[in-house]
């Protein structure tokens, strides 16, 4: 488990440079983000969804009712909050992931993006509408935070900052596809 500030953070989430160091090479969790977090596997067992009782249980240990999730990919002050006054668990984690890279980009955002990274961004854009089931609806929706991760939209983990309390910073890798 990632300790911060004696917060520790569930192994299904939790990724520590360390851990590549020590021979771990893929994360607990197996989940494209441009994806549903209902399609997220279990590294041990690919083909079976992450049980239930993972998506129930404390996100941190001890519980805490907020946590923030931060990217150095992201060009903005794009956080992602995440909050349940019983404690956070880590669905609520997974689904504070999904909704926050699903938020549309703001015309001003897009506005002040420089042409070279407007063209990555578009490109990812463009190959996530066309995989997805309805890619014409999705294309009618724009561009999402999602797409500034490119080609990383492989989840990795969560590695705790330093700086800031109760504060994660999401890690993805290439995806495979």
């Amino acid at each position: 488990m990632a300790i911060l500030h004696s917060i520790a953070l569930h192994a299904v989430l939790s990724f520590s440079p360390q851990s590549r160091q020590k021979g771990r090479t893929s994360p607990p969790l197996i989940w494209d983000l441009r994806l549903p977090p209902s399609t997220a596997r279990a590294a041990s067992h690919t083909h079976h969804i992450v049980p239930p009782y993972y998506l129930s249980q404390p996100a941190t240990s001890p519980p805490t009712p907020y946590i923030r999730i931060v990217s150095g990919v992201f060009p903005f002050d794009w956080r992602i909050d995440v909050q349940n006054p019983y404690g956070v668990t880590v669905g609520d984690v997974l689904d504070g992931i999904s909704r926050g890279l699903r938020r549309g980009v703001t015309q001003r955002e897009w506005a002040q993006t420089s042409r070279t990274q407007k063209a990555r961004v578009a490109d990812a854009f463009y190959a996530r509408t066309l995989q997805s089931a309805d890619p014409r609806r999705e294309h009618s929706q724009g561009v999402r935070r999602v797409d500034w991760l490119l080609k990383h939209t492989t989840f990795v983990g969560l590695t705790p900052s330093p700086e800031m309390p109760y504060t994660w910073t999401l890690t993805t890798k290439r995806a495979d596809r």
